[in-house]
């Protein structure tokens, strides 16, 4: 199954988890209203007793009981809508609610570089932004989660036991898993998870708090009538309450299962050995805490964990299959989970690993291969994230992980290598943001032009961190002026457009906001602007151009008419809006669109930089991350 089916399964399941959530709110709405009818008819006769429902009281009841349903709905409704706008946040808030502590580079913990270094290296890998790292230093036990609505906003949090026991081989395995749900769209399906049972787990809440109520003791004996009834009204919503959530945990069981195997494998295939993993889980079976998870908010997040985060149930309740499966799956030649139980430090990786780029090919690149690599990162992408670090100059490395770097970093990656034009770009970054931004850009230019695109790109995932912390306003500002700096020259390069737009589309996912359907002819028309584009930027030949295109075309599913051209100016609109009227495409036609746009690229049998970093924009756009390709011909 490759990226664009799991994200296809993922819109189904979403589907499914939406009709599910609706039958176990009328479910409890149902049974809410029959213990609200009650307790009312039941205060109105002073509290004597309560009534047996038959038909007739069903009939005399019938506009109470109603109400009661409908309020309940409201009820319900109302808390899921106020979680999940509080999850709008994104994975940070989730992280920071369980008590975790973010983390950055450089970190005087040993433990904790370790595993931003993992962190930002499989995001590297994966051409997404390097995540928030968090650490949740109470919990003991090995476990991990990712957590936010988009890559963009994505958090990664790992128990401080986690940290203590594994390796880093051992480490990277289970940030591999954790990736893969983030890649796959497992991620905003989880919080969209929280929210929705939220609601349901609030009745149970509303049943314990009457409980305690009416368990008081009262010395008036009327008094103490009304509070047995609110205590007897209280114990039937905690009953109502707490079946919606065994439900909960039926549909966070459904969901989830299957996608831990499916992260599993991701994860091997990712990492380049099964050991790593398979020893971690071993580790969790071995450890006295196991992976048990014990804040007080554990539960919500059960179904998003590497492992079960709690003692109790198995079977049809059971969020992750269990340990010895998974075992199973990913080393079927062995039987047995015992492990040693002492902490682990270091590194496993063998003497002699690799640690450059791998060579070239000599054969073509073929757009196929572009295409399949989608959302599918290997062992030459992690080759190449571990490589970087010592390939960067240093100064440029430490400015991409320092909070006062990452703006002149930004800045200086379009800093054109003419004099003069450089001259007017750093008079406008002095003027926008002061003279010891526009000198700390200066001073990186030099270094940059050193690196190709490929490790320019990547240098925009690690410095990421920065960005997302700047205020919407500040992030708003800085496209303004990437925007202002490749315009100086009057003429936009091929990476220019790539950088800017990456930025934009990135920072654009920080903050919710909904996507307006465009009618059908409007997204052919972007499609077909899009992939024009693609050959106008890797073709200077008219004749190489129009083939690319129509080559393109045809790959995309679209219309290609007997000597249809390539224009030589665009077709009109934005390349902002046009990204953003086709991220709305479901996941399978956006695969056609993405094959359109690689059989345009690669219609000569090679991918220059300059198509690589437009190509790999437009998939990070459209949701669709390309990961970097060092082996291309």
């Amino acid at each position: 199954m490759d990226f664009f089916e799991h994200q296809q399964r993922s819109r189904r399941r979403s589907r499914w988890l939406v009709l599910l959530f609706v039958l176990a709110v009328a479910a409890t709405a149902a049974g809410v209203a029959i213990v609200v009818a009650l307790l009312v008819q039941t205060v109105g006769q002073g509290g004597t007793a309560l009534a047996t429902p038959d038909a007739s009281w069903f009939q005399a009841n019938r506009d109470l009981l109603l109400g009661s349903a409908a309020g309940t709905v409201v009820f319900i409704a109302l808390a899921s809508w106020a979680r999940l706008v509080q999850l709008r946040a994104g994975g940070g808030q989730v992280a920071e609610s369980l008590g975790g502590i973010r983390i950055q580079p450089g970190d005087p913990d040993p433990a904790r570089r370790r595993l931003y270094n993992v962190v930002e290296e499989v995001a590297i890998a994966s051409g997404l932004p390097v995540p928030a790292v968090f650490v949740l230093e109470r919990e003991n036990g090995i476990n991990a989660f990712a957590a936010g609505r988009t890559p963009a906003d994505a958090a990664i949090a790992v128990t401080r036991g986690a940290l203590v026991h594994l390796s880093r081989d051992e480490l990277q395995g289970v940030v591999g898993h954790e990736f893969s749900h983030i890649l796959h769209g497992d991620m905003t399906l989880n919080l969209r998870l929280m929210g929705y049972l939220f609601g349901i787990l609030v009745v149970n809440m509303v049943g314990r708090a009457m409980v305690r109520v009416g368990g008081r003791r009262s010395a008036s004996r009327s008094r103490g009538r009304g509070q047995a009834v609110i205590m007897l009204a209280g114990v039937g919503l905690y009953a109502l309450g707490y079946m919606g959530v065994l439900v909960g945990r039926i549909i966070q069981a459904a969901v989830c299962r299957q996608r831990e195997f499916l992260a599993d494998a991701s994860s091997v295939q990712f990492t380049r050995q099964t050991d790593g993993l398979a020893e971690a889980l071993r580790k969790i079976a071995a450890l006295n805490s196991h992976s048990y998870v014990r804040a007080p908010r554990a539960e919500e997040v059960s179904h998003m964990l590497f492992a079960t985060g709690r003692r109790a149930l198995a079977g049809l309740f059971a969020t992750h299959p269990p340990i010895e499966q998974r075992l199973r799956a990913l080393q079927p030649y062995r039987k047995d989970i015992q492990v040693e139980t002492s902490p682990v430090s270091g590194s496993a990786t063998p003497p002699g690993a690799v640690a450059g780029f791998a060579p070239a090919p000599s054969a073509p690149i073929a757009a196929s291969r572009l295409t399949d690599s989608v959302g599918e990162p290997g062992d030459l992408q992690l080759e190449f994230a571990e490589a970087l670090p010592a390939a960067m100059p240093r100064q440029v490395w430490e400015a991409a992980h320092r909070p006062d770097g990452a703006t002149p970093l930004l800045l200086a990656q379009l800093l054109d290598s003419d004099p003069k034009i450089q001259s007017h770009q750093l008079s406008l970054i002095e003027v926008r943001f002061g003279a010891p931004t526009a000198r700390a850009a200066e001073s990186l230019a030099p270094g940059l032009s050193r690196i190709d695109d490929d490790g320019r790109l990547a240098l925009m995932d690690a410095v990421f961190p920065a960005i997302r912390s700047l205020r919407p306003s500040q992030r708003a500002y800085l496209v303004d002026t990437l925007e202002r700096l490749a315009e100086i020259d009057g003429r936009w390069a091929p990476f220019e457009v790539a950088l800017v737009e990456l930025v934009r589309s990135r920072i654009l996912d920080l903050s919710p906001r909904r996507r307006p359907r465009q009618a059908p002819d409007q997204i052919a028309g972007a499609a077909v602007e899009l992939i024009a584009r693609m050959a106008r930027a890797g073709h200077r030949d008219p004749d190489e151009a129009d083939s690319a295109f129509r080559e393109g075309l045809k790959a995309a599913g679209l219309a290609v008419e007997p000597g249809q051209a390539v224009s030589e100016k665009p077709m009109g609109g934005t390349l902002a809006r046009q990204l953003q009227m086709l991220d709305t495409l479901p996941p399978l036609e956006k695969r056609r669109l993405v094959s359109g746009l690689a059989a345009a690229a690669a219609s000569d049998g090679h991918l220059a930089g300059r198509e690589l970093s437009l190509l790999r924009a437009a998939c990070g756009a459209l949701h669709c991350p390309l990961p970097p390709l060092p082996g291309r011909a």
